[in-house]
């Protein structure tokens, strides 16, 4: 028999040797589980979710009703607990469905009794105006250049004119010389452009693309999505969408109605631009009287996010929340291409979907909870504008500022095998850990990618939980196939041409089953890391995207 004090000492001894034992095994065996991932479960939802008869899964549709319901019915069968409002796995959000009806529009330039005249659908579109069924303003026009104001370059497309309560035409290029300076690459984007004028107390932007092969084809995507119907959420408090609107008025007029416009007051179109385009200042006011009419209809809609939980396994740490998601949505059935009206919407956003399914049937089955509890969120109207998720973060189903992290799926995977793989906003917190984890255990390389987070960054479900503080990432496929040189992201923009919002996004495309599997394991293992293994999560300060998409608003 030992002594008390030989006991006590061993007992220390194995303490300290147990605690990293334990973790070990902990994350052995979250590693084995990432490994067991299944392609064909993967696969299986799927192909129900992009299958014919749930009709492209629009908002509100019979689709994806069905979809949502299959979802609550595998968390019932994994014992995901149900996390959404009155004790059920569904949030209702509220939205407003807005369409401008053809014919009861009136929209023209007048000056010294001529007249330049707007016709909606060929030569405008607009989003509609949300607080009103019924539109008839008169208002002043200015012309606005690119619409750019960065005060720490000198730079403001509004200095000296006066533009409140009227409507800014703005030319959404960007000089080249900007694209070399990060500062000013990042507050170029459009969102930018429209929060400036907003704050220069505009009433109303007209935007215009001057380059002609791109002009019809844009004009036509956008109106072909607004004249359908605009959707807005019928909610107060509500944070800022990606088009946040917030104005009396925003549209797109095509180049020959502004070319028009700036000719009745004595401007070159064609000189105009292109001193534009190098950046210089090109504002002016245009007098005149621009009179809007126009009569809309606002149904109100409901439809559903899907809440699931896994309670965390520490007594203290179980009330923060590491959030999974992924948007159910897509864009319903619409005009035929080759004989086809459903867009099925099966990588957009079939995959992520699926992803969010069988990620949260894993966790379920780990011996052990992770530390921090796991939501698995399916967002509604992600294509609407972020509608399901903006209305989550300001109305959410747990304490919000428990809220500590949001990993979100969108386009899992590849169209191509890599071992590489790019986590958009990885660099704005210490996430980056559980990124860098995810990584070393697929053997996959991490790809900075700026330029496509520049591009996308802002387009997905991760981006709301940021704008209200939340850090988040959003994994997307790497650019480079396995076993060539180059980088490219001509593949995925060859793929986006054809088939980004078309009938074609279906099942009949050829996925790459490695590239799914490998984006499933890493949005496993970052979550997994994220819940059992890191400390506090937060802010990089001093990272530049930090600081120009939350610093300010926290």
């Amino acid at each position: 028999m030992k002594p008390k004090s030989m006991k006590f000492l061993s007992g220390l001894f194995l303490i300290g040797f147990a605690i990293p034992s334990m973790a070990q095994t902990a994350e052995k065996v979250a590693i084995k589980q990432a490994e067991n991932l299944s392609y064909d479960e993967f696969y299986q939802y799927m192909s129900l979710f992009a299958d014919d008869s749930m009709g492209g899964r629009d908002v509100a549709s019979q689709g994806i009703k069905s979809s949502a319901a299959f979802i609550v019915e595998k968390l019932e069968e994994f014992g995901v607990q149900p996390a959404g409002e009155n004790n059920g796995y569904y949030q209702p959000v509220p939205l407003i469905k807005t369409n401008v009806i053809k014919g009861k529009d009136e929209i023209k330039y007048i000056q010294n009794g001529e007249s330049v005249d707007f016709i909606y659908g060929e030569n405008i579109t607009m989003f509609p105006y949300t607080d009103a069924t019924q539109i008839n303003q008169n208002m002043d026009l200015v012309y606005a250049g690119d619409g750019i104001v960065i005060p720490e370059r000198g730079i403001n497309a509004y200095e000296g004119l006066d533009v409140k309560g009227k409507v800014v035409i703005v030319q959404p290029t960007t000089p080249k010389a900007y694209k070399k300076d990060s500062l000013l690459r990042a507050n170029s984007g459009l969102q930018n452009r429209i929060e400036s004028a907003k704050q220069a107390g505009v009433a109303g932007v007209m935007l215009y693309v001057p380059i002609k092969l791109a002009e019809t084809p844009i004009f036509n995507s956008l109106h072909g999505q607004l004249a359908t119907d605009y959707w807005t959420i019928n909610a107060d408090s509500v944070q800022a969408q990606v088009f946040d609107i917030g104005l009396d008025f925003i549209s797109l007029a095509k180049s020959d109605q502004v070319k028009a416009m700036l000719a009745q007051n004595g401007k070159k179109y064609r000189k105009v631009r292109k001193a534009v385009k190098r950046g210089e200042f090109q504002s002016f006011e245009l007098p005149g009287d621009f009179q809007l009419k126009y009569e809309s209809e606002q149904p109100d809609m409901t439809c559903n996010n899907i809440v699931g939980l896994l309670p965390g396994s520490d007594p203290e740490l179980k009330d923060e929340y590491v959030v999974v998601t992924a948007h159910l949505d897509h864009v319903g059935i619409g005009k035929a291409v080759k004989g086809d009206s459903i867009y099925n919407g099966a990588w957009d956003n079939a995959s992520g979907s699926s992803t969010v399914l069988a990620l949260a049937h894993a966790f379920s089955e780990l011996p052990t909870a992770p530390k921090r509890s796991v939501l698995f969120i399916w967002f509604t109207a992600e294509e609407k504008g972020l509608l399901g998720s903006n209305y989550f973060v300001t109305h959410p189903t747990v304490a919000k500022e428990r809220l500590v992290a949001c990993v979100n799926n969108d386009m899992t995977g590849n169209l191509f095998d890599s071992d590489e793989f790019i986590a958009m906003g990885y660099d704005m917190s210490n996430i980056s850990e559980a990124v860098y984890f995810a990584g070393e255990h697929t053997g996959m390389r991490l790809d900075p990618a700026d330029g496509v987070t520049g591009r996308y960054f802002k387009h997905s479900d991760h981006y709301s939980f940021v704008q209200e503080g939340i850090p988040g990432i959003f994994f997307w496929g790497g650019l480079k196939p396995v076993g060539e040189e180059k980088r490219s992201e001509k593949v995925y923009l060859k793929w986006e041409k054809k088939h980004l919002h078309k009938p074609s996004d279906d099942l009949n495309q050829e996925f790459c089953k490695e590239a799914m599997v490998k984006g499933m394991k890493l949005a496993f293992l970052a979550t997994w890391y994220l819940a059992n293994e890191m400390d506090e999560i937060g802010w990089n300060l001093d990272n530049w995207r930090y600081q120009e998409y939350v610093g300010e608003k926290e």
